[in-house]
């Protein structure tokens, strides 16, 4: 069983782990797709990756989202999916407005 020092190191070295398999990607990538796409590519797949959420109803530990989803779908089925995608779904929209909103506004101040 995790103990809170144990469980706190692993979701650090799992954070880590993404934040450096996402710049090897944004640098991989390189001048193939400019410079704000790759960062917005990198802010959804970074979501994807990190978003938490409990692995099961009852939890009081979190898990990432991608990971409950798999085991879910491979213990439950198809219909399980939704409690563990909801959190994804919601920050991928969070995401994306707040892209359009930067994006609207570069549009906008950049026009005068």
């Amino acid at each position: 069983m995790l103990n809170p020092e144990s469980y706190h190191m692993a979701w650090l070295i799992y954070t880590g782990a993404t934040l450096l398999g996402l710049l090897v990607l944004y640098y991989w990538v390189g001048d193939r797709l400019g410079a704000s796409t790759r960062l917005v590519l990198a802010l959804l797949l970074g979501l994807v990756a990190l978003t938490p959420a409990h692995p099961t109803p009852d939890g009081t530990t979190w898990a990432p989202a991608l990971f409950v989803m798999g085991f879910d779908f491979l213990t439950y089925g198809i219909e399980a999916l939704g409690r563990a995608a909801r959190p994804i779904l919601v920050a991928e929209a969070l995401a994306v407005v707040l892209l359009l909103l930067v994006y609207l506004g570069r549009r906008l101040f950049n026009k005068g």
